[in-house]
């Protein structure tokens, strides 16, 4: 009878976690505390309640019954968990030092959930390849959604998939301009187009990984390469009309050290493969570049009062953080208060959109949890890289850890957004599974 209740936990759990990967990318929430700042909305001050946090909280017990039905075993546990719990006692440390405490203690809830996510996607039983397959096919509804809005150039609000309308004419919506006509940049339904692009750029990766068959396919058909090269090129239009610099060149990295790493091992097979894609993607961009030649030029030369006004915002967001360092430098501000200490160093009041995280993911860590956090959360990318390179076969998952580790430089949304916490958890539970797995 035990064996029989435990064999059902792990088929909920598994089919949970199917499901939950297709929904992920829709931001269905219940908005329990609207942030302000200055009289006007603030998304990094507001407290939410999203449908996946339920979801993940529900697979969270289901496998802990399930773990603790089966019984402890004594297993020596790996340094990487060591250094989980060292960044969440940094995190947890963090809140002591905040000036808006029920924030931190938000933040820092965030932080465990995508903690327990990655949990749940390096420990629970279930197929691989049906579980990247559902997460594929969940991208695919986001991409072909932003494709519809940049042709368009129109969106529309649904609350109960999370969607929010933007128009190319309002101040704080992301567009590139030419010749003074403003082109909205393709949301699908996440928060920003950065956010889209970095969606669409890992989604290319774990296409050539399954392509490669790193994820073992067992029962589905072998023959999935057609649908496969389907979902590459549609996630490449998207991300193109995500107009993301930090993701076009997270995805560049990510592929030039995936065919680095296959010259060095001699796998012809894997080379063949990623330069057929390479091939294929060089037609797409050109196509599209030659359409939108202007479009692209403006966005990769930084040419244009947008883009100079973003390039110059980005360059003062970075001082303004190593000044918050210095005055934060062992605790930080505060998980989830790095907008507040904007606030308060800042002489004159500024609108509320105007103050937002630094884009940089290592100075925004740093900023919020201090030295000691920076330092641990690094340890965690070295070791993880360490031991794709000593204790995995498949090398090449590589290309999809140099997406994170690129993008992170240019953006914050992976730590300061909800949907940044949950998919940079997701991604690190994808690589230590190919890494430990038997």
């Amino acid at each position: 009878m035990k064996k029989i209740f435990n064999k059902k936990l792990s088929k909920i759990v598994e089919y949970g976690l199917y499901f939950l990967a297709f929904i992920l990318p829709w931001q269905t929430r219940w908005i329990i505390k609207p942030g302000e700042i200055n009289n006007g909305y603030s998304e990094y001050l507001t407290i939410s309640l999203y449908i996946v946090d339920v979801l993940i909280i529900f697979l969270i017990i289901l496998l802990s019954i399930s773990k603790l039905k089966e019984g402890l075993k004594e297993e020596k546990i790996n340094i990487f968990w060591w250094l989980i719990a060292g960044l969440e006692l940094a995190v947890f440390v963090s809140i002591f030092f905040a000036t808006d405490k029920e924030l931190a203690i938000f933040y820092y809830f965030r932080f465990l959930l995508g903690i327990g996510f990655f949990w749940l996607i390096a420990s629970a039983s279930y197929s691989e390849a049906k579980f990247i397959l559902s997460l594929l096919s969940g991208f695919f509804t986001q991409a072909l959604l932003a494709i519809w809005q940049f042709i368009t150039q129109s969106t529309f609000s649904f609350k109960w998939l999370g969607l929010a309308s933007h128009y190319a004419g309002e101040l704080g919506v992301s567009v590139v301009e030419v010749g003074g006509e403003r082109w909205l940049r393709a949301y699908g339904g996440l928060d920003h187009p950065n956010m889209l692009g970095g969606v669409m750029a890992v989604g290319i990766i774990l296409v050539l990984l399954f392509e490669l068959n790193i994820f073992k396919r067992k029962l589905i058909k072998e023959n999935l390469s057609g649908l496969l090269k389907i979902f590459g090129a549609v996630f490449l239009i998207a991300l193109f009309f995500s107009f993301s610099r930090s993701a076009w060149l997270g995805l560049i990295v990510g592929l030039m050290f995936m065919l680095f790493i296959s010259w060095l091992k001699k796998d012809l097979i894997s080379q063949k493969k990623i330069l057929e894609y390479i091939f294929i993607f060089g037609i797409i961009i050109f196509i599209l570049s030659s359409q939108y030649n202007g479009l692209v030029s403006n966005r990769i030369k930084g040419e244009g009062r947008i883009e100079t006004n973003s390039i110059n915002e980005r360059i003062e967001l970075g001082k303004e953080a190593i000044e918050i360092i210095k005055t934060n430098l062992f605790f930080g501000t505060g998980v989830g208060n790095y907008v507040l200490e904007q606030k308060i160093q800042r002489v004159v009041n500024q609108s509320s959109w105007e103050y937002q995280p630094v884009h940089n993911y290592y100075l925004l860590v740093w900023s919020e949890i201090g030295v000691v956090g920076i330092l641990i959360f690094l340890s965690i990318i070295i070791f993880l890289i360490c031991s794709i390179f000593s204790k995995s076969n498949q090398k090449i998952i590589f290309g999809l850890m140099m997406i994170l580790i690129t993008m992170f430089f240019f953006d914050h949304w992976w730590w300061s957004l909800h949907f940044g916490v949950i998919f940079s958890w997701l991604i690190f539970g994808i690589v230590l599974r190919l890494v430990f797995k038997k």
